[in-house]
C-alpha cells in the first residue's frame, strides 16, 4: 500500500482523532498537486501563476472528489494524477494563460520577487513592459487602486514614462509636487530595481525600500490584470 493509499485509508476509519488524519492526507494532495504542476510547467512552458493557481485549484478538486477514489483499483497517487491533469488539461482548453513579459537575458518570464527579500540585481533594460505598449498605459490609467504616486514610481523605475502624454505625467508630478524634469537624465543608467528605488526615494524624499516596495506591488497588480486581458 503506497503512503497515499494508507492516509486514505487511515482518513475513511478514523473514528477518533479524525482531523489529525485529514491533515495528513490533505499534505499527501499537496504534495501531488505540486508534482504535477511542476510537470506541467516544464512539459508546457506555463507562467508561474497559472500553476500556483492550479496547485491551489487542484488541492480542492481532489478533496471533493476524494468519495470517488477505489482503494482497490489502484495506489491514490495515481488516481490523484489523472485527477489534477484532467483539470489542467481543461484550464488550458477554456483559457490558455496569457504570457506576459520576459527577462531577455535567460527567457524567462519575469519573477518579481518579494520586496522584502534580498536586493534585485537584475537589469531593468531586460523588464520588458514596455513592448507592451499603449496597453500597459491603459492599463494603469484605469487601474483605481493606484495612487498617482504608485503610478509615478512605476513608469519611473520601469522606464515606460517615455510612453505617457506630456499633459498627463505633468498633472501627476503637478499633484505630488515634483518639479521637472523627473526623473533625471541620468536615470536610465540606473541598471537595477534597487538603483533606480533609491534614486528615487532621493527625489521623494522616501525611503528607499518603501519605493521598490511600492513598485514591486504595483508589478503584481498589473500582471493580474493582463491575466484577465484577452490575447
Amino acid at each position: 500500500m503506497t503512503p497515499g493509499t494508507a492516509a486514505v485509508y487511515q482518513f475513511r476509519a478514523a473514528t477518533t482523532d479524525r482531523e489529525r488524519a485529514a491533515e495528513d492526507l490533505m499534505k499527501v494532495i499537496q504534495q501531488k498537486a505540486r508534482d504535477v504542476g511542476r510537470a506541467m510547467s516544464s512539459k508546457y512552458s506555463l507562467p508561474r501563476q497559472f500553476i500556483n493557481d492550479l496547485v491551489s485549484d487542484s488541492v480542492s478538486k481532489v478533496w471533493k472528489e476524494l468519495d470517488k477514489y477505489d482503494i482497490d483499483k489502484g495506489p491514490f497517487e495515481g488516481w490523484c494524477y489523472q485527477v489534477i491533469s484532467n483539470l489542467a488539461l481543461d484550464k488550458l482548453r477554456k483559457k490558455p494563460p496569457r504570457q506576459l513579459p520576459v527577462n531577455h537575458e535567460t527567457g524567462q518570464e519575469i519573477d518579481f520577487e518579494d520586496p522584502h527579500g534580498k536586493e534585485d540585481s537584475r537589469s531593468d533594460s531586460s523588464m520588458d513592459w514596455g513592448t507592451l505598449g499603449p496597453q500597459i498605459m491603459k492599463i494603469i490609467d484605469n487601474l483605481s487602486v493606484l495612487s498617482v504616486k504608485q503610478k509615478v514610481i512605476f513608469v519611473a523605475i520601469s522606464g515606460c514614462y517615455v510612453m505617457v502624454k506630456q499633459k498627463t505625467w505633468g498633472s501627476w508630478l503637478k499633484e505630488l509636487k515634483i518639479k521637472p524634469p523627473f526623473p533625471p537624465s541620468n536615470f536610465l543608467q540606473k541598471k537595477t530595481t534597487t538603483d533606480r528605488a533609491k534614486m528615487i526615494a532621493d527625489l521623494l524624499s522616501m525611503k528607499w525600500n518603501a519605493v521598490r516596495i511600492d513598485y514591486y506591488r504595483t508589478c503584481q497588480k498589473l500582471r493580474e490584470e493582463l491575466r484577465h486581458v484577452e490575447p
